[in-house]
């Protein structure tokens, strides 16, 4: 996928544990920048969370660095996965 196709200043991220909530995960991520936005994908049926979703970031040097400090960090005893997302939102 070339640069073109992604969205610099989103980031995917993999791994969530279920019970974590959306503000644990901003508290997370504020760390390295200011988050604009979080989506957290559910299940349509039972609203349960799938363990995945998106930040969206200020700009793209808070993306970079989340990738950088928080690929395989250890968030609630689960080892993040976190990488850019591309321009619909999926992981790249």
């Amino acid at each position: 996928m070339g640069d073109s196709e992604r969205n610099p200043d989103k980031i995917f991220i993999g791994n969530l544990p279920f019970a974590a909530s959306k503000e644990e995960i901003v508290d997370l991520f504020s760390a390295v920048g200011e988050v604009k936005g979080i989506n957290l994908r559910a299940d349509r049926n039972t609203g349960k969370l799938k363990g995945f979703g998106f930040v969206t970031f200020s700009n793209a040097e808070s993306a970079e660095l989340a990738i950088s400090q928080f690929h395989n960090y250890s968030f609630q005893g689960r080892p993040l996965t976190v990488r850019p997302a591309d321009r619909r939102g999926d992981a790249g």
